[in-house]
């Protein structure tokens, strides 16, 4: 009797043992996912602040672009109207000076933003510019910020679940230490400590496919 006794322990203990083993090697793993996805997370909020640095650059020097470019158009326009001012008041002179200005003047605006009713298309100037720049620079840092968003969420729901497998390695150490009489309370205990481990497992299978 007391040989099937110590065997019945020897057995829980070694099993407990296991175990307690076994959510060891699930904290570690989970662990490693956490840094790894805190890793990417950081990665992403870089390039979210890269692509922010991008688009405000691009703005700036769009901006300045388009300044230099409408300046000359205006200048084109004033030298137009003072060539016309000039024919009327039939002055050869003044109406050469402002045809040659206003020719060179052209020489620093792109002509294809001229509309048909001779003002400046600046929205569309604005808006080619920005979709060349978006070909060879990352602008839009919204992806990024999403992407950092769900790493941080992951590697929140991987703590929580190593809080509980921390809890679910106290329950199996109380029931590996409980003494061997008391029965019901060491397969109570180990039985709280399996249950955690199934959820938490299931928990990590979700967590890593979501």
């Amino acid at each position: 009797m007391e040989n099937t006794v110590s065997n019945t322990v020897d057995r829980f203990e070694t099993v407990m043992a296991v175990f307690i083993g076994l959510v060891t090697l699930v904290g570690a793993l989970v662990a490693w996912r956490s840094s790894v996805a805190g890793l990417l997370a950081g990665d992403a909020h870089f390039a979210t602040a890269q692509a922010e640095h991008n688009v405000e650059h691009t703005r700036t020097n769009n901006d300045i672009i388009l300044f230099r470019h409408y300046r000359a158009y205006t200048e084109f326009t004033e030298q137009q109207l003072l060539e016309q001012q000039a024919i009327l008041l039939e002055d050869p002179a003044a109406q050469l000076t402002a045809q040659n200005l206003a020719t060179t003047n052209q020489l620093f605006f792109p002509r294809r933003y001229l509309n048909r009713d001779g003002s400046y298309a600046v929205s569309r100037q604005l808006g080619e510019a920005w979709a060349q720049a978006e070909q060879v620079l990352d602008l839009d840092p919204s992806v990024h910020i999403a992407e950092a968003a769900v790493h941080a969420q992951k590697v929140k729901r991987l703590v929580q679940i190593f809080v509980v497998l921390s809890v679910t390695l106290i329950f199996y150490t109380l029931a590996e230490g409980v003494h061997p009489q008391r029965q019901k309370l060491r397969y109570s205990l180990a039985t709280i400590g399996t249950v955690l481990l199934v959820l938490t497992t299931v928990a990590i299978i979700f967590v890593e496919r979501a």
